[in-house]
């Protein structure tokens, strides 16, 4: 089922820029949303397995995520060197660098580069700044994972309030802050940015612990998920 959440996210955007459907993008917020629920689900497995290990978990990602990601920054620049003018392709090869990182996000951010701007249409890598969030946040979240691991000798479902309590506060703090960048005007730090993104992460995380806690009680959640 969780394959077609991902699916609906994607069509979503999809949609968005065929022109069809205006507010398309959310579909993103949605995949960040189902990423946070999966990785969480992934680590707390691990962690009641008593053999969480960070390095495991990142490698196997990796395995899965750079060739695909390496393939496809040497066909764009291939095939698109011949249609882009130079100071495009200049931009082009400093994306697939910033990709190779996945920092992408933060090289439109620095450069102020408007998502709903038809500048995008000279960079097809530009959509990356959306994997780039999810590796950030896997990174992050591991890492948070293995603090937990080794505070507690305790299994993942006996930490589970304070777990919850963290992510609540983790939430409410990112939430704050992100709703008064928005405010403040600053839309490019508020829609780039890894740590304004981590709401809907955590917001995923929540879902899980949620459903972990409820899934014996509530059947809608066994149909859900």
């Amino acid at each position: 089922v969780i394959d077609f959440y991902r699916a609906l996210s994607v069509s979503l955007v999809f949609f968005y820029h065929l022109g069809q459907l205006d507010n398309g993008f959310i579909g993103v917020d949605f995949f960040f949303i189902i990423s946070g629920f999966l990785i969480t689900k992934v680590l707390s497995e691990q962690f009641d397995r008593k053999d969480y290990s960070i390095k495991r978990f990142l490698v196997k990602r990796a395995k899965r995520i750079l060739p695909l990601i390496l393939v496809t920054i040497i066909v764009v620049q291939v095939v698109f060197y011949f249609y882009l003018f130079p100071d495009q392709n200049l931009n082009l090869a400093q994306t697939s660098i910033a990709n190779i990182f996945f920092i992408s996000n933060y090289f439109f951010l620095t450069n102020d580069i408007d998502y709903f701007s038809e500048r995008v249409l000279t960079n097809p890598l530009f959509h990356t700044w959306s994997l780039s969030i999810e590796i950030q946040y896997y990174i992050f979240f591991a890492l948070f994972f293995l603090t937990l691991y080794y505070l507690s000798k305790k299994k993942f479902r006996n930490n589970l309030k304070n777990f919850c309590f963290i992510l609540i506060i983790l939430y409410l703090v990112t939430f704050y802050l992100s709703t008064n960048l928005i405010f403040l005007k600053n839309f490019f730090f508020s829609f780039y940015s890894s740590f304004t993104r981590t709401i809907l992460f955590i917001l995923g995380s929540l879902i899980f612990q949620f459903d972990l806690h409820l899934r014996k009680k509530l059947n809608l959640f066994n149909i859900l998920f």
